[in-house]
């Protein structure tokens, strides 16, 4: 008995063995493969790169010459009105300090000189959008 328990226990380390060695074998793949390509990377220079570009909405207009039938589709939606710049045409809602609770939270609608302001005000936060 004791016999096989020793072969067992020397096959055990030899596949132990066997297997930490493939790792490590990888490991030094895995490193030599990571610094052959940063050989081949050429560095940027900050002082190269031009300021990152903010995307800006630009109309519905801009999508009708590709998309013509979406944008008929779209055009008299209300998701075409809520991308319209808040104006007393655009803006439909109640805006001269109206408060309204639903659910349990309340909802102030206000205007501030050619700003448009809603206020929610909830269980746990209280939250101001400007709508501009």
């Amino acid at each position: 008995m004791q016999k096989l328990t020793m072969q067992l226990t020397k096959k055990y380390v030899r596949l132990q063995t066997r297997t930490l060695t493939k790792c490590i074998l990888l490991a030094v793949y895995c490193l030599l493969v990571t610094f052959s390509a940063s050989l081949f990377v050429q560095p940027v220079s900050l002082s190269q790169t031009s300021p990152p570009v903010v995307p800006k909405y630009v109309g519905g207009d801009s999508c009708m010459s590709c998309h013509k039938q979406q944008y008929e589709l779209w055009k008299d939606s209300h998701h075409a009105w809520a991308l319209q710049k808040p104006n007393s045409v655009t803006m439909l809602g109640d805006f001269s300090n109206r408060k309204v609770t639903h659910q349990g939270v309340d909802w102030e609608f206000y205007k501030r000189g050619d700003k448009y302001f809603v206020k929610t005000v909830g269980v746990q936060s209280s939250f101001t959008q400007v709508l501009k």
